[in-house]
């Protein structure tokens, strides 16, 4: 007779279960992601005078505001950049 050892096989499967279900909670949280990210931008508000503004290129062209009281706002996209209005003071 031959002796079978589940011991590797039980766990093996669970394992590959979880895995399972992970990767599609994974999945359904990577296709909501983009749209929350969307919501929080477009609820943040803003104001006071702006010193300055740039762009980081290597960062997905996210636009940083920095504030005159030196307050910044980054992680915007770059449409923010254009939208703001220069003047001189």
């Amino acid at each position: 007779m031959v002796s079978r050892d589940l011991g590797f096989k039980i766990p093996g499967a669970i394992a590959f279960c979880l895995v399972v279900v992970g990767y599609f909670f994974y999945r359904e949280y990577q296709q909501k992601q983009p749209e929350i990210v969307r919501q929080n931008i477009s609820n943040k508000n803003f104001s006071g005078i702006v010193d300055s503004t740039f762009t980081v290129h290597m960062n997905h062209e996210l636009t940083t505001i920095i504030f005159k009281n030196k307050k910044t706002i980054s992680g915007l996209q770059q449409q923010y950049h254009y939208m703001l209005k220069k003047t001189t003071v």
